[in-house]
Formats: structure tokens, C-alpha cells, sequence
């Protein structure tokens, strides 16, 4: 019997990228859910053999940092594909060019509603399930085996995803000695990852009267960006939807409270200039500040280019327009391209009160959804109308 390696491993160390599970020749590791509901390694101590891959893959024995240097800002020609993107739609774009040149992406998606996950598209269709931010932590498990079966097919492949999600497949793909000459890696500046266990719980506790078919953490009904973060979360109950609405913005509000980030986030060595993609990617606010000519309402994406790899591709996209910046010009409100979100002074408060009462209790208590609450908002929007 061998020793559990992960014995003294502490959470704040692990990102949840599945590396190590994917790696285990002998099944010995599976990621489970903690009673956060996140995801953490598992060793089962009559399998392991004690061979040290699990570490070796392991982004927090490992980092693969580059520092960020050419920046642009980006937007889509074509105006009716930037509406159901986040920002500019550089993301998309990118990928439609990947997928019509016989490549796949692998990308973030409801797979299925409301779990969240990292699938692999090969046509253009299915590329619209990875539209749309998800703040929420992905589960990856199984994406990082399926990218080594096509790069040793020869299959071309992008695959977006955060630093540290990004950082353990490449450490997965040296450690099993395969190429990455056909792999184009797209990082994601996050504010870290939230419980996917509360949003799941958050969903159900909005189905109760009435189904929730789908959700988008942001919609662009008002526009994006404009001096001002944009987000008008929507809950869809099949071909109706509810927006901007106090129970629309409560998981996004938990978000934002930085209560119940993945306590790896909190000390992300990735947030600052050092990432781990080829491209590094994100919502560039206040763009009109630096390039008043170049804003537009449907979004404009900030991307980082990292190396010859990325300007390669960069290069060969035709459906966007371009304007070359600086780091930190007009990324005020980017807080972690230069450090960790900070964590929550009622962090501990926080997973009490959910451990006790529940996703009803924190939504309450941290997302202003009691009922008072709730009487005080719909009498702003009654006085708002006179």
C-alpha cells in the first residue's frame, strides 16, 4: 500500500485541472467534490505505486509562465456575430477560423444544463455552445486524454481555457512526450472560479415554481462597456426570460463578493503579466478612454499575443479589426492582470452560513435577495416609471 501523496497537499494548492487523474496509469486518482463543491484529488492508496507523476504534472510543482508583451484591442467586422459574444468576439472568430480549417476547439459549455463543462467541437453549429462567459468552474475531467488522441492523430486543435487549467495540459502533454506544434492555447483573464455546486443549487432553487431552461451571465440588451461593466444576467424559462432582476443577479453577486472563490484563486500565479496560453483573452472596459474612435457597443476584446505561434494566427484572421496597445493602457478595471482577487473578510462566515442554511441562506444574506429586499426593488422600478 502506498502513501497518499496528496495527504499534505493543502486545497489553496490545487486548481481542479484534472491533470494529475488524467496522468495515473493505474485509476488510483479521481477528482471529487468537496463540500464547497469543488473538485479535488482522491488517491486510492492500494492502486497508487508511489510512480510521482501525479506531482510532476501538477501546475503547482510546474508553471509554465510567459510574460504578456503584444496587446491589442479587438472587434468582429460583422456586427450581428458580436451580439451573442461577450466582448468582441475575438474568441469566436478565432474559433469558426480553426474549426473551417479542418481544426477543433475545445471550450467551456453547458453540457448538460446547468453543469458546466469543457467539450470538444469539431463544426461550426456546435461552436455556439461555447459562446457567452460562465462564471463558473468547469469541470475539465476527460479533455486533456481526448487533446493527446487528436494532436497524435494530427488533428489541429485550440483549446480555451484558464492559466491553470492550461498550464496542467501542458505539462500532461510534455510529461506524455507528444507534440504541441498543432496545439493553440487561448487563456482566459479570470477573477477566479466560483463553487459549481452553488450555481447548480442556485438554478435548482430558481426552478421551483417554474423551469429554468438556460442562463447567461451577460447579455448585451444595453450594450457592453461604455464607462460602465455591463452585465444584465438572464434566466430563461423556455421561450420566456427574466433580466437584470434581483434573483437574475444573485449567483453573479455571490461571484463578485469573492466568498466563494476556489481558494486557489486567491493566491493565482497567474494573474499578473505571467500567463500560460499562447493568446491570453478578456473584455477590454475602457477602451473608449485610450481609443475613443475604435469603441463599439457591441463589445471590443483585449488580446494579448503571446508568441509567434499566436501572431501566426492572429495574422490569418480577416474578420476582425484591430488596434495595437500597451499592457495597462486603459486596463484599469482588468484587477487581475496585476493581482489575486482578494479574498472576503466573511469568507469563513460565508461557507458557514451556506453549510447551515444552505443556497437560500447566502443568497439572502450576501446577495440582497431576502424579501425585504426584494419589495425595496420593485418599488424603485414602480417610482423609476412615474
Amino acid at each position: 500500500m502506498a502513501n497518499n501523496i496528496f495527504e499534505n497537499f493543502k486545497k489553496v494548492d490545487c486548481c481542479g485541472c484534472s491533470a494529475c487523474e488524467t496522468i495515473c496509469g493505474k485509476n488510483a486518482i479521481t477528482l471529487q467534490y468537496d463540500d464547497q463543491g469543488f473538485l479535488y484529488p482522491n488517491v486510492d492508496t492500494h492502486k497508487c505505486v508511489n510512480c510521482g507523476l501525479c506531482t510532476k504534472v501538477c501546475p503547482s510543482f510546474d508553471k509554465k509562465i510567459t510574460k504578456l508583451d503584444l496587446c491589442y484591442a479587438v472587434k468582429r467586422t460583422e456586427i450581428e456575430k458580436m451580439k451573442s459574444s461577450s466582448s468582441g468576439g475575438f474568441a469566436a472568430a478565432l474559433s469558426e477560423f480553426v474549426v473551417s480549417n479542418g481544426g477543433v476547439v475545445y471550450g467551456v459549455a453547458y453540457e448538460p444544463f446547468p453543469h458546466v463543462a469543457t467539450i470538444r467541437v469539431d463544426n461550426i453549429k456546435d461552436l455556439e455552445k461555447l459562446k457567452g462567459s460562465k462564471y463558473v468552474q468547469t469541470d475539465p475531467s476527460k479533455s486533456f486524454h481526448d487533446v493527446l488522441i487528436d494532436l497524435k492523430s494530427g488533428q489541429f486543435v485550440a483549446y480555451f481555457g484558464t492559466s491553470c487549467h492550461i498550464n496542467g495540459l501542458l505539462n500532461y502533454l510534455q510529461l506524455k512526450k507528444v507534440s504541441i506544434d498543432s496545439l493553440l492555447t487561448i487563456d482566459l483573464i479570470c477573477h477566479g472560479v466560483p463553487s459549481p455546486r452553488l450555481f447548480e443549487e442556485y438554478i435548482s432553487w430558481l426552478s421551483k415554481k417554474k423551469k429554468v431552461t438556460g442562463f447567461d451571465f451577460r447579455t448585451k440588451v444595453n450594450g457592453w462597456g461604455g464607462g460602465s461593466i455591463n452585465f444584465y444576467p438572464t434566466i430563461y424559462y423556455g421561450a420566456n426570460q427574466e433580466c437584470n432582476t434581483l434573483k437574475s443577479w444573485g449567483y453573479t453577486k455571490l461571484f463578485f463578493s469573492n466568498n466563494c472563490l476556489r481558494p486557489f484563486c486567491y493566491n493565482c500565479p497567474y494573474a499578473g503579466k505571467g500567463r500560460s496560453g499562447d493568446f491570453s483573452i478578456a473584455d477590454y472596459w475602457d477602451v473608449e478612454k485610450v481609443f475613443p474612435d475604435f469603441y463599439s457597443k457591441q463589445g471590443v476584446s483585449l488580446v494579448f499575443v503571446n508568441n509567434i505561434k499566436a501572431q501566426h494566427f492572429f495574422s490569418k484572421l480577416n474578420n476582425i479589426e484591430v488596434k495595437l496597445s500597451k499592457y495597462g493602457l486603459g486596463m484599469e478595471r482588468q484587477a487581475n492582470l496585476i493581482k489575486p482577487s482578494s479574498i472576503s473578510p466573511r469568507y469563513d462566515e460565508f461557507w458557514i452560513d451556506y453549510k447551515n442554511g444552505g443556497i437560500v441562506c447566502v443568497l439572502k444574506k450576501y446577495a440582497q435577495l431576502s424579501f425585504v429586499a426584494q419589495i425595496k426593488h420593485k418599488l424603485k422600478k414602480v417610482l423609476k416609471r412615474k
